[in-house]
């Protein structure tokens, strides 16, 4: 994959909104090339895409050069340094030399295709419409936002440059109110452009789209003259079934064409063989029973003209939310090398089962979950890197809980890093960081285990380390749990002690011991016991002796709290002891603690360590 159009597209469309002169080309330089970044994946699934990058020449900031930066600039012409070094199509130059490189330059090279319009034209219509991002609402929340952070410290940045004209009045009544006048507005109009309807900066941009032409003066409309379809009620999200709207054909001629499959109503090239259900009639009521994507198109035929896509998700019944659905495990760091047996796991933690259409994981991993994906009460499902690897690595594993890949060959750091969760309106749904330092589990970090969440039934919260674990087995056991609870433990040996105080087995451990250390409740488990000793140790850059208590325990019986408390008498309360290594993974289902006293065993006449365990 050579290049990310859709991104190529949207970096555009926030140019031609903001109405950038420096970047990606300069007015300054005669329209060269200048201040863009661009990234391609090296293993070419994901081709080059584009950051917006010092875009501050722009919203009207000098003179009347923002208003239309649409373009064409592929010119021929002596003033357009751009275009003689560095444009040339079989239509206008006869150089085929370039110097250099310019995402605008591919996107006027790309306009000629009508396939490329088109797909350009589908994503002005997602952005620019039904409350898109760059709708005038959500742009003046976003400006208004971002203002609200930056209010608070102008005066600093006053002072900074010692400036008694620059100040937080200037900032109110000049920086700001230029930028929000040029969103409400438009921008300033520069003397000889054509004129256009008056409007916000959206509506303005929406006709120089409409009115694009390539450097040869022939019509090359980025968005057609033909409005596309309109929803009525709800445009898309969570909606009571069966869900009743209509589809309205706004233009006075074209046929109107739908799906609720999530395929494109207009076939690929064109023409006039839809793919999708041609209504006949205008305004069409639609019934919805189930979740559905809608697409819909309107068809001109006599100027054999598609309208751009209106396309929005319906979610009926339950949608995926923070209080239903939690990341149960991650697989980020695998004991192999190559790492390509990571996943994530999720979890219904809720009564009813949830539809995850439309969500996204956009930081850590990258996946889009598809049309219909739902999971049911206590459901889990998988997202994996390699679908090959994985299946290798857990051949007991069920495809069917395989939901999909991790996209655009992202990977997870095996560091640590921000996870975010996103819900089909962009609301979070998880937004947390986890790590490979205490007090995060350290041994998911290359040694075996998966990183697990502690109680996911309780929904708790994913940025503490310690609501999480490491896993019992190598791997994490992927779509199912590794917990076993006292009562189910209890049943399975036939004991009846709901406290776990007897003593089965009369060695002197009750049942809950057992339980908690994983040994046998019906044979004499004392070799299993803690041990103390005494160790040389550097603390704070001191060398001494230290009390220690090493104990093993099962992994896995999250209804135990166990702690290691210390005391220099037996009378005062006890207070917790210093861990001083582990947890170990002993790659049996359990794991090795050890935790010293808080002083060196010169300091003090007596010292004690025990190993407490609560249920």
């Amino acid at each position: 994959v050579l290049l990310d159009v859709d991104n190529l597209i949207d970096y555009l469309l926030v140019i031609f909104y903001d109405g950038s002169f420096d970047a990606p080309m300069s007015t300054f330089l005669s329209n060269a090339s200048n201040n863009w970044f661009g990234v391609r994946d090296r293993a070419g699934t994901r081709g080059w895409a584009f950051f917006a990058h010092d875009n501050e020449h722009g919203m009207d900031s000098t003179g009347t050069n923002s208003y239309n930066r649409v373009g064409p600039w592929g010119t021929g012409n002596a003033a357009n340094n751009w275009a003689q070094t560095e444009y040339g199509t079989r239509e206008v130059l006869a150089n085929t030399y370039y110097s250099k490189s310019n995402p605008h330059y591919l996107h006027e090279m790309l306009a000629y295709s009508a396939e490329y319009r088109q797909r350009f034209a589908d994503r002005v219509h997602r952005h620019f419409f039904n409350g898109g991002t760059l709708t005038n609402t959500k742009s003046i929340a976003r400006v208004n936002t971002l203002a609200a952070q930056v209010d608070p410290i102008i005066h600093a940045e006053s002072a900074r440059w010692g400036s008694a004209s620059l100040h937080k009045n200037t900032w109110l009544n000049t920086a700001k109110a230029t930028v929000l006048n040029f969103m409400n507005n438009g921008g300033a109009i520069p003397a000889g452009h054509p004129a256009l309807v008056a409007g916000d900066r959206t509506s303005i941009v929406l006709q120089q789209l409409k009115g694009y032409q390539d450097p040869i003066t022939v019509a090359k409309a980025l968005y057609p003259a033909i409005a596309a379809p309109t929803f009525s009620g709800n445009f898309g999200g969570l909606v009571a079934g069966p869900y009743t709207f209509t589809i309205t054909n706004p233009n006075a001629s074209g046929t109107l064409y739908y799906t609720i499959n999530g395929t494109d109503p207009r076939p690929i090239g064109g023409g006039t063989a839809p793919g999708g259900t041609p209504t006949g009639a205008s305004p069409f009521s639609l019934v919805l029973n189930n979740t559905a994507t809608v697409r819909a198109r309107i068809y001109d035929t006599g100027t054999a003209t598609w309208s751009a896509l209106t396309e929005t998700n319906f979610i009926l019944g339950t949608a995926a939310a923070a209080s239903n659905l939690v990341i149960s495990k991650i697989h980020y760091n695998p004991a192999s090398s190559t790492d390509l047996e990571e996943y994530i796991e999720l979890m219904n933690v809720g009564a009813q089962t949830i539809d995850l259409t439309g969500c996204q994981f956009t930081l850590g991993i990258i996946y889009a979950f598809p049309s219909g994906t739902s999971l049911a009460p206590g459901a889990r499902a998988l997202i994996v890197r390699d679908s090959t690897a994985f299946s290798a690595a857990f051949p007991g594993v069920s495809g069917s809980l395989i939901l999909g890949t991790f996209q655009n060959t992202t990977t997870l750091d095996n560091s640590g890093e921000q996870i975010q969760l996103l819900n089909s309106t962009g609301g979070v749904i998880k937004d947390f960081s986890y790590n490979d330092n205490d007090p995060w589990p350290t041994g998911p970090d290359g040694n075996g285990p998966a990183l697990v969440l502690i109680h996911p039934e309780l929904n708790p919260d994913p940025s503490i380390g310690t609501n999480w674990r490491e896993s019992a087995n190598a791997g994490g056991d992927p779509g199912s749990t590794d917990t076993l609870s006292y009562t189910n433990w209890a049943a399975l040996y036939g004991i009846a002690d709901p406290l776990g105080t007897a003593d089965t087995d009369g060695d002197g451990l009750t049942n809950l011991m057992e339980y908690a250390l994983g040994t046998d409740p019906l044979s004499t488990s004392l070799g299993v016991l803690p041990t103390a000793g005494t160790q040389s140790l550097s603390v704070g850059g001191i060398l001494g002796t230290y009390l220690t208590l090493t104990y093993t325990r099962v992994i896995g019986r999250d209804d135990v709290a166990y702690s290691v408390e210390y005391s220099n008498n037996l009378q005062a309360a006890w207070t917790p002891a210093t861990l001083e290594n582990g947890p170990t993974f002993n790659n049996d289902g359990t794991e090795t603690l050890t935790y010293r006293a808080p002083l060196p065993l010169t300091s003090e006449t007596k010292q004690f360590l025990h190993l407490k365990m609560v249920r």
